[in-house]
């Protein structure tokens, strides 16, 4: 070989290892195959941790999703520590409380992996006489088209109160502008856009100022103590005069499943199912409604930051508003001491998505190994 050809050599190899050492970590990879308990338990624990790692974010790439990787990784690497640290997390899980805590950047996450996420930032804000500055954003947490009010709990934190539900809206909508009005109220302007038909068929978009006055009082009554509003209380299909609607000694502010009381003993199946549903929407941190399909049996859930419902039907709820429902269904495959739980969640036409959550018994104990995503629709 001549000094040309050698130079060229040395030349393509120095700069193929600058190109290695300039590409980014892929975040998945290095968690997925992490032996580090403790940064695993971090991220598994911390939307914020996750997100420092820049996952790419989109479909099944988001901090969301990372955080599902580092728990099941958690449960694989099956050691004293790593199964200490999956106790502690679950342990936690178990004291989420949907109507309860401040809600920060983080808490406009969709539970679904396909579903990009909002942050939560307010913006239309308030200072009132009290004191207390409030706010009002737009958000179909609750399953339809809706305006909600919230105030600033913790300002150095960034933090915000549980959004109420203020108001419901025709269609997704751009807040204005916020003003007092009469008798301890908040009139909140915003802009609506609507498809408007054409004789070319065509058609257009066309917008037109709007706006809603809402009452602080009736907005926030909870006549029952619970902590949900009586509004959103019937909005649930929940007990506005009963802190427990289903009778099963939670209240409905703190079950995750309020309308289902369940039986005094679980299953092995019902184990199966709590965890796959924390590893694939608990993680997300997401505070949306979900619908459970009648197809699939009655699980008391626990580890997700929004109310799961099984009385309240989708057709019926169509029917009622419209807005973003998302149904959810399970299905579990147990063969010895392995098992899959096949989860599909639905938010309407061209908006589906499955995915099948590993566990594997050891000990006596269900452990979540793996996820794997499935088709999107």
């Amino acid at each position: 070989m001549g000094r040309t050809s050698a130079r060229a050599v040395l030349l393509v190899a120095a700069w193929v290892t600058a190109a290695v050492a300039l590409e980014p970590l892929d975040p998945f990879k290095t968690v997925g195959e992490s032996r580090d308990v403790a940064l695993l338990e971090r991220i598994a624990s911390s939307p914020s941790a996750a997100a420092a790692l820049n996952p790419a974010g989109g479909m099944g790439d988001g901090a969301k999703d990372l955080r599902t990787v580092a728990y099941a990784r958690l449960g694989e690497l099956n050691t004293p520590d790593s199964l200490a640290a999956v106790d502690r997390i679950e342990a936690a899980a178990r004291q989420v409380r949907p109507s309860a805590g401040g809600w920060d950047v983080y808490s406009g996450m969709h539970p679904a992996f396909h579903y990009d996420d909002t942050p939560f930032e307010p913006r239309a804000c308030l200072t009132l006489v009290n004191g207390r500055t409030y706010a009002m954003v737009t958000g179909s947490w609750m399953a339809g088209f809706d305006i909600y009010l919230t105030w600033q709990e913790d300002r150095a934190r960034g933090t915000w109160a549980r959004p109420r539900l203020a108001a419901s809206v025709e269609d997704y909508v751009t807040l204005t502008s916020l003003s007092p009005a009469p008798i301890e109220a908040i009139r909140c302007d915003y802009t609506r856009q609507y498809f408007v038909p054409t004789p070319e068929r065509r058609g257009r978009m066309a917008s037109e100022a709007r706006s809603v006055t809402v009452r602080l009082l009736d907005t926030l009554a909870d006549s029952d103590s619970d902590g949900w509003t009586d509004r959103e209380e019937r909005r649930l299909g929940l007990d506005p005069f009963n802190a427990d609607t289903d009778g099963d000694g939670i209240s409905d502010g703190n079950d995750i499943t309020p309308d289902f009381a369940p039986p005094a003993a679980e299953t092995d199946e019902d184990v199966l199912v709590q965890k796959a549903f924390y590893a694939a929407y608990g993680l997300s941190g997401a505070h949306h409604v979900m619908l459970a399909t009648p197809d699939c049996r009655p699980v008391a859930l626990w580890g997700y930051a929004g109310p799961v419902l099984y009385k309240a039907g989708r057709q019926a709820w169509d029917k009622q508003r419209r807005g973003s429902k998302i149904s959810v269904t399970w299905q579990v495959t147990v063969r010895r001491d392995l098992a899959t739980v096949h989860l599909y969640d639905h938010e309407g036409p061209l908006a589906a998505g499955h995915q099948d959550v590993r566990l594997v018994r050891r000990e006596g104990r269900w452990v979540v190994v793996d996820r794997r995503l499935g088709a999107v629709s």
